[in-house]
């Protein structure tokens, strides 16, 4: 006994208008920013950009790795927290385990 597949018809999923999808922010997060987040936000990105951007591609096509970055970022508070010189932070601080 020979039996044949049925086939079926592609239905078309019903798309609504204010469902599309963004593709510059997929999860929508900047709906959840308030203004202060917005204004480090782009502080951060305009210093990225301009200051670190052109540093970091030559440092990547010389092939070397220039720790006064890391060091102006830290200055500029871009890092996320001030580090004095002095200051030490342990590895389990960095790399917490479990």
């Amino acid at each position: 006994m020979t039996q044949t597949a049925e086939t079926r018809r592609q239905r078309a999923v019903p798309q609504r208008e204010d469902a599309a999808f963004n593709w510059e922010d997929p999860l929508d997060l900047e709906s959840e920013l308030t203004e202060e987040e917005r204004m480090v936000r782009d502080t951060a990105r305009g210093y990225a950009q301009d200051k670190l951007f052109p540093r970091v591609l030559m440092d990547n096509r010389e092939e070397r790795f220039d720790r006064a970055i890391v060091s102006d970022m830290a200055r500029s508070a871009c890092s996320g927290r001030r580090y004095r010189k002095s200051t030490a932070v342990p590895a389990s601080a960095m790399w917490p385990t479990g």
